[in-house]
């Protein structure tokens, strides 16, 4: 018997109109077709661009946060699987709880 093993899909998807983002499991589908609908932001139906691996999306949110923004690492940890329409917004409400600030 051959023993098949899953290949699990790592890939980070990110809002290319809003500031989503999540595992690809996560996705939301836009439309019907003959190989299902378009992948989307689950809660805005926005496109999305991804990124091959959680390593490459947490190794780019260091590096910006090391290039001047602090909190960035925290604000990206808290923003996970949240929609908004700008990152200015994502910022707003991330910052109305005191004690939670970022620089972007």
């Amino acid at each position: 018997m051959i023993e098949r093993t899953a290949i699990e899909d790592t890939r980070i998807v990110y809002g290319a109109r809003c500031v989503w983002w999540d595992g690809i499991e996560k996705i939301g589908s836009r439309g019907r077709g003959p190989f299902g609908g378009l992948p989307c932001c689950p809660h805005c139906k926005g496109m999305l661009f991804e990124m091959a691996s959680p390593k490459e999306w947490w190794d780019g949110v260091e590096k910006f946060q090391a290039a001047g923004h602090p909190g960035y690492r925290a604000f990206m940890e808290w923003l996970k699987g949240k929609c908004f329409p700008t990152i200015q917004a994502a910022k707003a409400a991330y910052e109305a709880k005191p004690g939670r600030t970022v620089q972007l």
